[in-house]
C-alpha cells in the first residue's frame, strides 16, 4: 500500500506539496519521503499523579506560541491613531482563531500566559496612544474604571476563558489502516 492509500484508509489526505520524490544516488531514491509539516502541538508523556498509569498530553508548540506572539506584536506596533475600537477587532479575530484552534489539548496555562501577554500589549498601545494620561485616567477611560479593555462597543477577547476540551474518547469510530482478519 502506498502512503496516500494508508492515510486515506484513515480518513486523512495530504497535499500534493507535502510529499518530494527521493533524490538519484541518495538512500531514498525511487521513494517519496513525507516533508515535515509546521508543528503546532507539542506532545509529552506524563505519570498520573497517585496511579502509574502514563498519558500523553498535547499542548500548544513553542513555536505556535511564539506565532501568535509576533501577531499580537504587530498588530499593536501599528498606528496609534486608530481609535481603540480598531485595535480591539484586530485583537480579537486573531485571538479567537488561535485559542480555537488549540482548545482541544493541555492549553489552559498557555492561554492565561497569552492573556497576560496581550494585557500588557494593549496597555503599552494605551500609554503610548495617550502619553500625559495618568494610570488612573487611563483606566477610566479605556477600561470602564476596570482593568480589562473594554468599549461601549467591543471588549477585548480574554483567551483565559476559553473552555478547553480534551480526549474525546472515541472508541471503534477510529477506522483500522489494517483489513481485518475474519
Amino acid at each position: 500500500m502506498t502512503p496516500t492509500r494508508n492515510l486515506a484508509v484513515l480518513g486523512a489526505c495530504l497535499s500534493r506539496g507535502a510529499w518530494k520524490a527521493g533524490t538519484p544516488g541518495s538512500e531514498g531514491a525511487g521513494t517519496q519521503q513525507c516533508v515535515p509539516a509546521t508543528r503546532r502541538w507539542r506532545l509529552q508523556r506524563h505519570r498520573k499523579k497517585g496511579t502509574n498509569r502514563h498519558y500523553v498530553y498535547t499542548y500548544p508548540s513553542k513555536k505556535a506560541l511564539a506565532s501568535v506572539k509576533d501577531k499580537v506584536r504587530n498588530v499593536c506596533r501599528q498606528d496609534t491613531n486608530l481609535p481603540l475600537e480598531v485595535l480591539l477587532h484586530r485583537l480579537n479575530r486573531v485571538l479567537r482563531g488561535w485559542t480555537a484552534y488549540f482548545r482541544f489539548g493541555v492549553s489552559h496555562a498557555t492561554f492565561r500566559y497569552l492573556r497576560h501577554f496581550v494585557w500588557q500589549r494593549v496597555i503599552k498601545w494605551l500609554r503610548r496612544k495617550f502619553r500625559r494620561s495618568t494610570w488612573k485616567e487611563l483606566r477610566r477611560r479605556n477600561c470602564g474604571g476596570r482593568w480589562w479593555p473594554v468599549t461601549d462597543e467591543v471588549r477585548l477577547f480574554d483567551p483565559a476563558r476559553v473552555k478547553t476540551v480534551r480526549y474525546l474518547y472515541r472508541g471503534m469510530k477510529i477506522p483500522s489502516p489494517w483489513p481485518s482478519t475474519g
